[in-house]
């Protein structure tokens, strides 16, 4: 029996229907769900990963791409975690299980330079909460 503590209708036979609620229904409820979280070591998980892309052919470029963050004194290398199926770098990621305020900077030859600041990773009820960041670079002219 499911009972998350919200929407619970009583029926003329006096259950209430939010405990006979399917996993699959109450995960549709999301927000009205407080005790389904379910938690994992994220010590390794990145604080910051960009997606690098071509802003005009939407191409992948972060195998080309160098990068870092910044917070503070605090200084990271952004660097390919993995690729995808067919080989290619789509991401680059830095920061492992480390919150903080980050600015984040991205360079590729033929690109103008790409930067976000501001970037704010915070510890949740679960852990390290990434960043994901869309780095669509600009030609140089």
């Amino acid at each position: 029996m499911i009972n998350s503590g919200c929407a619970t209708a009583a029926r003329p036979n006096g259950f209430r229907w939010a405990g006979q609620l399917s996993l699959s229904s109450v995960l549709a409820l999301g927000g009205c769900v407080d005790n389904l979280a379910i938690c994992v070591d994220s010590s390794g998980t990145a604080a910051i990963v960009v997606q690098v892309r071509d802003a005009v052919t939407g191409a992948p470029l972060a195998a080309g791409a160098r990068g870092s963050i910044r917070d503070g004194q605090y200084i990271d290398s952004l660097r390919p975690p993995s690729a995808d199926a067919s080989g290619r770098l789509l991401t680059l990621s830095a920061g492992q299980g480390r919150p903080g305020t980050y600015t984040v900077t991205v360079i590729h030859p033929g690109y103008q330079t790409w930067q976000q600041t501001s970037v704010l990773v915070v510890v949740g009820n679960c852990g390290l909460a990434s960043q994901v960041l869309h780095a669509n670079l600009e030609p140089l002219p």
